[in-house]
């Protein structure tokens, strides 16, 4: 496989010349300003799908979302120079929180499992929380974790079980978050 600057997406059956890499940044930096949102996963098996949570602090509510290049007019009419994150995205699951004050923290991706907990608005999980959650499942006074099938047509919530592969790079995630707190 060529190196990650080589790569190019694929939309339609044509090569459009924009890295995964790059397209991930440039998804991110569109995201951002047009949906609020912070935090975004690449679809490591389809790198023209990205699925990204709105919180409910704008009119789109809470909700998860995926975004496909390969549905995005703008992206395919300009050769990847620019997105329409509000044309191609699409949601997965509306989700109605158990509380009005609570919003849904995104764990990540495992497989096609979109994996995220209700938590309360206010909380801040810390710096290394993501691999925390993963290692943490199950224990007391942690988070149930769910999950949402990103290929299914009407995805819908169930509890999810962290798998020894998850546990594995939770492991590795944590010691490299934890490496790069110590060295600031």
């Amino acid at each position: 496989m060529s190196s990650a600057t080589e790569e190019k997406t694929e939309v339609n059956n044509e090569s459009v010349p924009v890295t995964k890499t790059l397209l991930l940044e440039k998804f991110k930096a569109a995201v951002k300003a047009a949906r609020e949102v912070q935090i975004v996963d690449q679809n490591p098996k389809d790198t023209n799908k990205f699925y990204y949570v709105t919180d409910g602090r704008n009119s789109l509510g809470i909700a998860i979302w995926e975004y496909d290049a390969a549905n995005d007019p703008s992206y395919i009419s300009t050769k990847g120079e620019t997105l329409d994150v509000a044309v191609a995205s699409r949601v997965l699951l509306d989700y109605k929180v158990k509380n009005p004050n609570n919003i849904i923290f995104r764990v990540g991706l495992s497989g096609n499992n979109y994996v995220f907990f209700e938590m309360d608005g206010d909380y801040s999980p810390g710096p290394c929380a993501e691999p925390e959650f993963w290692l943490d499942n199950g224990k007391p006074n942690t988070p149930k974790l769910l999950a949402i099938d990103v290929t299914a047509k009407k995805p819908i919530v169930r509890s999810y079980v962290v798998t020894k592969e998850d546990k594995i790079k939770a492991t590795a995630a944590l010691k490299q978050c934890v490496a790069e707190l110590n060295a600031k």
